[in-house]
């Protein structure tokens, strides 16, 4: 009953279904002298908290092109009465490892963060002991806010009372009651209060169903569902049904759970690799997104949202006495037989800091690539790096986490001092979560005039973890610096690997070698210009530099797989550079820097760089490698541990395309294509692994197949599983990815077509 509303556009995301939240001014531990102001803002209205005062600065509905800071304020009062004498609100305590201002869960849906450690006090200047939090919760057309306060341990209250009350354009809203939290949700545009309807049912077997009004949705935990399939192959199918009974159409907002003892992954680490994609009754996916946030660290002075927890948010438009029939689908290791690919919000509520941090994974076996966009903690971007599918840290077994071999960086800028320029206003937009492909933008500001974008994917595969980044900086106000890199391999303050070499390259093979220098934290020898096509850098003979017991290392690589760039004025090549680090007393290393040409140290206005970049993590030994590709595994059994298995991913997975129907828009991260009446033929030469393929402009979400040289594309282990739709809300179109194999293919010829 789904796929026919689908296939028409009912049901999906309308333009302004969107939400997002981030510091205004950026993370002020990080940006110093930035406002505590944490913007919240939709298609429809923005909410932003001073989270110092937890105070409501700016709160309503924006008009089209309306900007957040013209919002008028709202008044927030929070109270506590205890025996009769009353306490408010009077701001909140500083930040600290497990408290403060904290994300809990994010996406392009759902927004959801607390402020801890309220602080009250009486008229007469008595400070009330309690463990207070405020937290803001937000949908794209609605608006929670939630005040929950108990008595400090071993401190007993007596009749307690809570209050909480909104002010905002002469309307007052409030909740009161004896318990330790009262809420209050509203529909910001029309600013009436709201609730979920219960003229909305929500059934599924073995699923516990429950209406939250705080949080604006319906709750489906489920820890009762069992899996299906063996080993990493297993993955679970949850049919439901959304019955609406109301006369208008309804925004049914889902919240798909799954605590620690409900996560039935047999191998690996089930909860770092999961998919979820809504499906109509025969298990294919719509487009109808999933928004993917998760949590597993453990500490529980941390308080709330600390553990081990999965949610997947979504809405349904489920037009008035509609019933629709879905299943969602949880995968987790594998989709189709291979490697799935997902992104999620990771929280770190448990282990502290409590910002945002960001998480790709190729299969479930732990962390691949993980983000810090506004770099809260280590200062850079790029965090943890782990290889793929070879033995594991400490023990060596297989199926578990793999050694860290991270760090890296975009966009590191210093002024004429050498004072740092972090990134501010970082905005997070997912586009595609998986399982076959994830996109997720990093949108930023290095200072007023400098803007940036860093697009992130990985793809399904079973071989090597390759992270592909679409970047972008535009210069609207020209200025001077010290030192700026526009990408690093390795951090200037978080690096887990010291190699011994690196070497450089373009398409037609090996430029030259040079001996890492890790020391100083200056520069060492000449910036090195590559003017062939494919510029690369690989390097190799990594270590642990602390010399620990660590399992199977990897080496690392980058590939320029595009470049466009106007620097100073004149057109500008990619440049190379190595830099010595000395961090922690005798912690040495090195990174590799792609920067501005020699004498540039000034960006004028409308200088521009816009890049492919490709980072890739290789296994050193061939012994290693546990994984199905046979032929990685060859080429490791040769060529492990040098150069050539860089130059290898340069030169045969250069992909290229010849359309004969349909128009070609990109090679990287996936081979995407524009479909011409409903459909797409071309060639693909070149390829390592299993190539992305996306066909964008469809007409629907399901009814469609892929050729690849004739025969029907088909990896399915348990049926309709082995690719990924996704929905254009502008366009109202959708699109597809597979994954194709093209190792040792020469040539494929890709035909997708509708099936009637």
């Amino acid at each position: 009953m789904m796929s026919a509303p689908a296939v028409c556009g009912q049901g999906m995301l309308e333009v302004k279904d969107w939400s997002s939240q981030w510091w205004a001014e950026g993370f002020p531990k990080v940006v110093k002298g930035a406002s505590w102001l944490r913007v919240m803002e939709t298609g429809y209205f923005a909410l932003v908290v001073d989270t110092e005062k937890v105070s409501v600065p700016h709160f309503g509905a924006l008009k089209e092109g309306g900007n957040w800071r013209s919002l008028p304020a709202a008044d927030l009062k929070l109270s506590v009465a205890v025996n009769g004498k009353v306490y408010h609100h009077s701001g909140a305590r500083a930040i600290s490892r497990q408290g403060g201002p904290r994300l809990v869960e994010a996406g392009n849906l759902f927004q959801r963060a607390d402020v801890t450690g309220v602080t009250f006090v009486s008229k007469d200047g008595e400070e009330l002991e309690v463990a207070a939090r405020f937290e803001t919760v937000v949908w794209p057309d609605r608006a929670g806010f939630i005040f929950h306060a108990e008595p400090i341990k071993g401190k007993p209250w007596n009749n307690a009372h809570l209050r909480i009350q909104l002010m905002s354009q002469g309307k007052v809203f409030e909740a009161k009651g004896k318990g330790a939290t009262v809420s209050i949700s509203l529909e910001p545009v029309s600013l009436q209060e709201v609730k979920v309807s219960r003229e909305v049912k929500v059934q599924g077997a073995d699923v516990m169903v429950e209406y939250d009004d705080s949080l604006n949705l319906i709750k489906m935990n489920l820890d009762g569902v069992g899996p299906e399939g063996s080993g990493n192959d297993i993955l679970e199918r949850i049919p439901f049904v959304i019955q609406n009974d109301s006369s208008k159409e309804e925004v049914v907002r889902l919240m798909f759970e799954k605590t620690g003892k409900g996560l039935r992954g047999r191998l690996g680490s089930a909860i770092t690799g999961i998919s979820a994609i809504l499906c109509d009754e025969e298990g294919r996916s719509l487009g109808l997104p999933v928004q993917l946030s998760k949590n597993w660290h453990k500490r529980f002075d941390a308080g709330p949202y600390q553990g081990s927890w999965f949610h997947g948010m979504s809405q349904v438009r489920v037009p008035a006495g509609e019933v629709v029939k879905l299943q969602l689908v949880l995968a987790y290791a594998h989709w189709g037989g291979v490697a799935a690919a997902s992104h999620a919000q990771l929280s770190l509520i448990g282990w502290g800091s409590n910002q945002r941090w960001e998480e790709s994974a190729m299969g479930a076996w732990g962390e691949s690539i993980c983000y810090e966009p506004e770099q809260g903690q280590p200062g850079c971007v790029i965090t943890d790096v782990r290889p793929l599918m070879v033995k594991g840290m400490k023990d060596g077994k297989k199926w578990g986490w793999t050694s860290n071999v991270g760090g890296g960086d975009f966009f590191r800028m210093e002024d004429a001092d050498g004072k740092r320029y972090f990134h501010r206003a970082v905005q997070t937009k997912m586009y595609r979560q998986g399982p076959c492909l994830t996109e997720v933008e990093f949108r930023g500001e290095l200072q007023e005039g400098v803007d940036y974008s860093v697009m992130t994917s990985v793809s399904r595969s079973d071989d090597l973890v390759r992270g592909i980044y679409r970047i972008r900086l535009d210069v609207s106000e020209g200025f001077d610096f010290s030192r700026f890199v526009f990408f690093q391999v390795g951090a200037d303050r978080y690096n887990f690997t010291r190699e011994k070499r690196f070497v450089l390259g373009d398409v037609s093979g090996k430029i030259g070698e040079y001996e890492m220098i890790p020391r100083g934290n200056v520069y060492h020898g000449e910036r090195m210009v590559v003017s062939g096509k494919f510029p690369w850098v690989s390097l190799e003979g990594g270590t642990d530099p602390k010399e620990r017991d660590q399992g199977a290392w990897a080496d690392r690589g980058i590939v320029v797989r595009e470049w466009k760039a106007v620097l100073g004025g004149k057109k500008a090549m990619p440049c190379f550079a190595q830099r010595g680090v000395t961090l922690g007393g005798n912690r040495e290393y090195t990174t590799i820097d792609l920067v501005p040409p020699v004498g540039v140290t000034r960006f004028e206005k409308g200088d521009y760089v816009e890049a492919v970049l490709e980072y890739v993590v290789l296994p050193q030994k061939a012994d290693d490698y546990y994984g199905p590709n046979e032929a990685l595994r060859g080429a490791l059994k040769k060529d492990a541990g040098s150069w050539k298995m860089m130059f290898r991913e340069v030169s045969q997975n250069a992909r290229v395309v010849t359309m004969k129907s349909g128009t070609f828009l990109r090679t990287f991260p996936d081979v995407r294509v524009q479909s011409v009446d409903d459909g797409v033929d071309f060639e693909l030469e070149a390829g390592l692994g299993y190539v992305p393929v996306t066909v964008m402009g469809l007409k629907g979400a399901v009814g469609y197949e892929l050729l690849v040289n004739g025969e029907k594309l088909d990896q399915a282990v348990h049926g309709n599983d082995f690719w990924q739709t996704d929905y254009d809300v502008k366009g109202e179109t959708w699109s597809r990815t597979y994954n194709v194999p093209m190792d040792g293919v020469e040539k494929a010829r890709i035909v997708l077509r509708p099936t009637s």
